[in-house]
């Protein structure tokens, strides 16, 4: 095979540049706005952008591993799977959206902040945050790689369902100090303190403050048109320096001395190796330098390469098995017992590894590599197909919930926004998503009915709802 040259990936990227850029001057028109455009975008950013650094860097640093027949395959398995979800959003676009009520996503968002007054977000806060940490204290889940499924099991059931259904509600925090934000005009930092409400509850999630300010600026832009007051510019710009110099480097550290081990040993080196150690874990196998090891995994498609390389010199596809393991993982214990002896089987990378023989090592979970391992190119559109369908589920789930409650609306559409805006999930991810939004539906729809017949009656309060426009 020919080594590839850096222009390769450049130039392959322009067509996902492309769709990307298409994507987001459509979101400047409401009614263009949807999930699946908002996905779109995100999945430019780390499909396209991101891997384009992480080759570059790799090329100057002398680590430049790359084949051309794998390049091509690669982006050829993304731009399949992107075939599958611009299919259903040209269908979606096309269809009535009745369950809209001829709202805009925009539109809605307006609506949840002016129904929801600031008071009472923060009564919400309260609420949401003390019941989850203190079952994160309760139950142990307080150090980083404590969330195994081992001890999730080890917590009675009910009281799993509880914490996964009020972990939703910290979405819609997390909306709201946004958009209080972008539209407040005192108590900023009230806005900032729901904006991080998630990271009450995972300090060392170095990701979840690169996300809270994402969805900031994507608010920003989306309603104020570019239009950006100087006092949002500084309050944004003073957010991204502050956590890039120095809670990204606090929390390397922080992951590192609290990881869990099967010894149940701490790491016992100073501050200065520990720091070393978080920035060049790795698989052995790729035998990779620290600044290499940055690039790498900042490099989606250089990390579905690794596992692409498997199909494309043995020939033997795993025909569903991961879906199916994924799958399994969602239904509940009560109707899954063997769920509590798989124990960590039903890792996706436990999976991969074992069904072609090969030693751990850094797994990029995502969907177009999940879907051509499975059946090829094939798998990969059937992966962009099942991906926009459940974006298209989510969205429909969001205006349902906006009648029975404005910040129960709120919650969904963030839960979706946000859990889509970092494309590294198993399929695992989405159908526990949507699990969990039927689950939560069963209960607050009958809540709901009970509010209007008392309402109707002339007892209660009358649900906050948006207007049949």
């Amino acid at each position: 095979m020919n080594t590839a040259g850096l222009w390769l990936p450049y130039l392959l990227s322009l067509p996902i540049f492309i769709i990307g850029g298409v994507s987001f001057f459509n979101l400047l028109k409401p009614r263009k706005v949807n999930l699946l455009r908002i996905y779109l975008v995100a999945f430019t950013l780390h499909f396209a952008l991101l891997p384009l650094y992480g080759f570059t860097a790799e090329s100057l640093l002398g680590h430049w591993e790359y084949f051309e027949d794998e390049i091509w395959a690669a982006y050829l398995s993304l731009y399949v799977f992107l075939g599958g979800i611009l299919i259903l959003l040209f269908i979606f676009d096309r269809f009535p959206k009745k369950f809209r009520k001829n709202w805009t996503i925009p539109q809605l968002l307006e609506q949840q902040y002016r129904d929801i007054p600031l008071g009472k977000a923060m009564g919400y806060f309260l609420l949401v945050i003390g019941f989850l940490l203190g079952f994160n204290i309760y139950f142990g889940f307080v150090s980083y790689a404590s969330s195994t499924l081992e001890r999730n099991l080890a917590v009675p059931y009910p009281i799993v369902i509880a914490k996964s259904l009020i972990g939703i509600l910290v979405f819609g925090l997390i909306g709201y100090g946004a958009m209080h934000l972008v539209r407040g005009k005192k108590y900023l930092y009230l806005g900032l303190i729901l904006l991080l409400s998630n990271n009450f509850l995972n300090l060392y999630s170095r990701r979840t403050y690169l996300l809270a300010l994402i969805i900031l600026i994507l608010f920003k832009l989306l309603m104020d048109r570019f239009r950006i007051p100087l006092r949002q510019i500084l309050v944004v710009g003073g957010m991204g320096i502050f956590i890039l110099q120095v809670f990204f480097p606090f929390l390397f550290v922080f992951r590192q001395l609290t990881i869990e081990n099967p010894d149940d040993k701490k790491a016992k080196e100073s501050l200065t190796q520990t720091y070393e150690i978080s920035q060049g874990t790795r698989g052995q196998e790729l035998s990779k330098g620290i600044e290499a090891n940055e690039a790498y995994r900042a490099n989606q498609i250089a990390r579905n390469i690794e596992f692409m390389r498997f199909p494309l010199r043995e020939g033997r596809y795993m025909n569903g098995l991961i879906f199916g393991y994924q799958l399994s993982a969602v239904v509940p214990r009560a109707l899954n017992p063997a769920k509590l002896d798989a124990r960590k089987a039903l890792a996706p990378e436990a999976i991969i590894l074992l069904f072609y023989g090969r030693k751990g090592f850094d797994l990029a979970d995502n969907l177009p590599l999940y879907g051509f391992l499975e059946f090829g190119y094939t798998g990969a559109f059937l992966a962009g197909i099942l991906q926009a369908f459940f974006l298209i589920i989510f969205e429909w789930f969001a205006f349902r919930f906006q009648r029975i409650h404005p910040f129960l609306g709120l919650s969904i559409l963030m839960y979706a926004i946000y859990n889509h805006l970092n494309l590294e999930y198993p399929y695992q991810q989405e159908l526990s998503l949507v699990r969990d939004m039927i689950i939560f539906f069963f209960i607050a729809y009958p809540i709901a009915v009970v509010r209007n017949l008392l309402f109707r009656t002339g007892k209660g309060k009358p649900p906050a709802t948006v207007p049949a426009s």
